[in-house]
């Protein structure tokens, strides 16, 4: 058997397998997921300072972005609602003087007093909305969309003043959203997600093939990637699989554990997240950087949404074949890897700045997919609790068999002072072990956050560390000072003339030139002095601008040492031009030689029924070689394809093909779920809904499921919806973190028809499917009249509070009395309830009645008439 055919077969086998685990549980029918969802993208939505949602679903076809009309526009509290069902659109673009209909059969649209026509490939109809192109839905609704592809985030600009401007401005003047720049967090029930002890995993599955020829040689390459997610023993399990017929390429990892926010993992440690095997151990200020994955344990009740250490943070992940990454932070590019051998890619110690740290990982699939990842820090004014206490643990032996253990504990001593630990082993090369100790404090002196360590090595070596981060302006700065005696660590290597002090100063912002636009900056200044009093000095200038629909980066890096001075450089560009997506780093040296040292472009061109053409070129300059490839990229909604094609200046040629598809299995439906998009990263829900007869909340025999239904996940619209059996899967969610999921209500087309579930709050986990029923009842209404009886006569009284209390005293729902004293109460659940008179009220206007009534609401959904109330003086 050659080996060319063995990664094929295993790649067979492990399809065969996860087949054979579908028959092991039961007959199954593949389902398909639509072939647009490799075009949707999540977008931020955001007016002046303050986002609406973070997480809004739109679809993007080359340069042109289509957004949901009635979700927007319920964002925006303009009232228009969509009919996706239809084709159609009705409300009122600003009030009723500006009637809004919109008929997608014939395509036309009036505003006003005015019908006009559009072009039919400006609107997308699917089951959860009409999406309409922006600049189009702009016109419409009289609001600009500048839409940043980058950032993925639109700012609203209204022409004329949104009613939902007017409300930010009371409640910002209230201070009710003082200080808040993201949407609340509902107070949904918890639901448990438990573990199983075996469950079918999801499967991210790519098969490349292809073959080389120039030069006298001819090769052919086949290689496979699998990366597994799922339930096994109890724990959450992940797997990576690569091999190819290459010598020395075969990669594995396992990695089993858990996550839980809530923070009850490992009985009384309390943990918030713990994993043996593959891991990566965190790094440690001026001892340790992050290091690679190995295998060994880890485990700590530090938030999973909290930095990896104080003012530094590492983003790691998977990355499959064909895909790139992107990193922003403060809408500033960062830095751009590609999919590499081990399947992850790897942004390791990046320094926070004081104030917000909003980190964009933007994910690029060779279909054309965009996925976006938004990772929050603030360091501000806010440390531990008083109190808490935070805890990390983590050890690993890399490839070399090389161990490190790195351990970290934090105290709350006060509201302003948080004490420090930590204890760091390596082993070197020469497999002899350094230890280090390191205790500091971080706390607040007016507004500049103020941090000292002192970090001891087991052979006498001492640092000190001082370091304060305030904000001048609009601008972050940071300064640090390192004293080092006899100390050496990954970061500071044995040398003949070691570092003595370090002093560094850092300053990040934007730079606002005016209509141009903002250019977020970095400025760090460095000076070593040395053992022998010489003098290092090292500079670094990033400045970001956005052009257009692009961003741009440059990165300029100055060094002296002793007199002999070096400056070098690195150029980024990512973003659309035109109909084209394009990409380009070039990196190049100015000092001591001007010259070009790396330089790639790569671009990618939608073109008709979905295909997606990418060519890309680069020099190396060590080898003097240029490379140039083509794919041409489908995808088929339940897999993609790529065919692939490259030449170099040598006169070698390639070209090959690679299959994807993401598999999983909905298990309430014993189905397969294939799709174009990565999925074994993410969580799904199988969701279903059904008419709740017996108000029992459980689906009953003869009980109806209800099709066509939608939900709200965090507070944005998905845009699946409930097949024949009410059924639907709900993918895509981040994994291991709280997502609030609710019934969209108005999705369901009776309107006597309500979900007895507000919501619920779920933490959904990579490779895992959640069952959820949402039932739904019939809903009754209440209505009568408010009396005011004076010197035996009585008369309907308007503006009288009435509430309906629940058994618990909580007031569910209360409506005020018409100007004839007729008031109704709509949407009652079933339930036993007290109608009464507002309390308050009664003690102001000096009123009195006979006192609350009770009601009973059975779940067939009544009409309770003449429920009246008669108030005297």
């Amino acid at each position: 058997m050659t080996s060319f055919l063995k990664p094929l077969i295993r790649s067979v086998v492990i399809l065969l397998w996860m087949g054979f685990s579908h028959f092991a549980f039961a007959q199954t029918s593949p389902a398909r997921a639509s072939s647009l969802d490799s075009n949707a993208v999540l977008f931020e939505i955001r007016i002046g300072q303050y986002v609406l949602t973070d997480s809004l679903n739109a679809f993007q076809f080359g340069p042109k972005i289509f957004l949901p009309l009635g979700e927007m526009s319920s964002l925006m509290t303009i009232a228009i609602r969509a009919y996706p069902e239809e084709g159609a659109g009705r409300g009122f673009v600003r009030g009723e003087s500006t009637p809004f209909s919109l008929n997608t059969v014939n395509r036309t649209v009036t505003i006003g007093d005015k019908t006009s026509s559009f072009d039919a490939a400006d609107i997308l109809r699917q089951d959860d909305d009409i999406y309409v192109e922006s600049k189009l839905l702009a016109s419409w609704l009289l609001v600009d969309f500048e839409v940043n592809l980058n950032s993925l985030a639109v700012q609203l600009a209204p022409r004329e003043p949104l009613p939902l401007q007017a409300r930010l401005a009371r409640e910002s003047k209230l201070g009710g959203l003082e200080g808040r720049t993201r949407p609340e967090e509902l107070d949904y029930p918890r639901r448990d997600n438990p573990y199983r002890f075996i469950a079918t995993p999801a499967i991210d599955q790519t098969i490349s093939l292809g073959a080389q020829r120039g030069n006298g040689v001819h090769t052919n390459n086949a290689s496979y990637t699998t990366y597994l997610r799922g339930d096994l023993a109890g724990l959450q399990a992940s797997a990576f699989l690569s091999d190819s017929n290459q010598s020395n390429a075969r990669q594995h990892r396992f990695t089993v554990g858990r996550s839980d926010p809530q923070g009850e993992l490992l009985g009384p440690l309390r943990a918030r997240s713990f994993a043996l095997g593959n891991v990566s151990v965190p790094g440690f200020a001026n001892i340790s950087r992050s290091s690679d994955f190995g295998n060994g344990f880890s485990f700590g009740n530090v938030p999973l949404d909290r930095s990896t250490r104080f003012a530094s943070q590492t983003l790691q992940g998977d990355l499959p074949p064909g895909w790139d990454v992107e990193l922003y932070l403060n809408n500033a590019l960062l830095g751009y890897q590609q999919s590499r051998g081990d399947g992850r890619y790897s942004f390791n110690d990046l320094a926070l700045v004081y104030g917000a740290n909003d980190f964009r990982l933007v994910f690029h699939g060779p279909q054309g997919q965009v996925r976006v990842e938004r990772k929050n820090y603030l360091l501000d004014e806010t440390l531990n609790e008083p109190g808490s206490f935070y805890y990390n643990l983590a050890s690993n032996r890399d490839t070399a068999g090389l161990q490190r253990v790195a351990g970290s504990a934090e105290l709350g001593l006060s509201k302003f002072l948080t004490g420090t630990l930590g204890v760091v082993n390596l082993e070197g090369l020469n497999r002899i072990r350094q230890n280090y100790t390191s205790v500091g404090l971080h706390g607040f002196a007016g507004s500049a956050l103020l941090t000292g360590n002192l970090t001891q090595q087991a052979n006498g070596g001492s640092l000190s560390d001082l370091s304060a981060r305030t904000r001048l302006g609009g601008i972050s700065v940071g300064w640090n000072h390192l004293q080092l005696k006899d100390f050496t660590s990954e970061l500071f290597p044995v040398s003949t003339d070691p570092v003595r002090t370090r002093d560094r100063l850092r300053f990040d912002g934007l730079l606002s030139p005016g209509p141009i636009g903002d250019f977020p900056f970095t400025l760090e200044f460095q000076q070593d002095r040395l053992k022998s009093g010489a003098k290092v000095l090292d500079v670094r200038a990033l400045l970001s601008a956005s052009v257009g629909a692009a961003t741009v980066s440059n990165l300029i890096h100055v060094s002296r040492n002793q007199g002999v001075g070096a400056v070098d450089g690195a150029f980024q560009v990512s973003g659309n031009v035109g109909r084209f997506r394009v990409g380009a780093q070039a990196g190049y040296l100015i000092q001591p030689k001007a010259q070009l040292s790396a330089l790639a472009v790569s671009a990618d061109h939608a073109l008709a029924a979905g295909y997606l053409l990418n060519i890309s070129s680069g020099y190396t300059f060590q080898d003097s070689v240029f490379r140039l490839t083509s794919s041409l990229n489908k995808s088929f909604g339940g897999y993609a394809v790529a065919l692939t094609a490259g030449v170099t200046s040598r006169r070698e040629f390639t070209v090959g093909v690679q299959i994807f598809t993401s598999v999983a299995r909905d298990p309430r439906r014993s189905q397969w779920m294939l799709d174009a998009v990565p999925g074994a990263q993410s969580g799904a829900i199988s969701a279903r809904v059904f008419v709740d007869r017996n108000g029992n909340g459980v689906m009953d025999e003869g009980e109806e499921p209800v099709r066509n239904v939608g939900f709200l996940v965090n507070s944005s619209n998905h845009p699946v919806r409930t097949d024949a059996s009410g059924i639907a899967y709900v993918g895509h969610l981040l994994g291991n973190r709280n997502t609030d999921v609710s019934v969209n209500s108005a999705t369901v087309e009776d309107p006597q028809l309500v979900s007895s579930l507000r919501g619920v709050r779920v933490t959904p986990r990579p490779g895992n499917v959640s069952q959820i029923d949402f039932p739904l009842v019939l809903t009754g209404e209440i209505d009568g009249t408010v009396y005011l009886v004076s010197s035996g006569r009585k008369r309907g009284v308007g503006n009288v509070l009435i509430e309906l209390v629940d058994s618990s005293g909580k007031v569910v729902a209360q409506t005020r009395s018409g100007s004839d004293g007729f008031y109704v109460l709509v949407e009652v659940q079933p339930g036993s309830y007290s109608l009464r008179i507002g309390e308050e009220q009664l003690i102001e206007l000096k009123l009195t009645y006979a006192g609350p009534t009770r009601i009973s609401m059975s779940p067939r959904g009544e009409f309770v008439n003449g429920q009246d109330f008669s108030l005297q003086r």
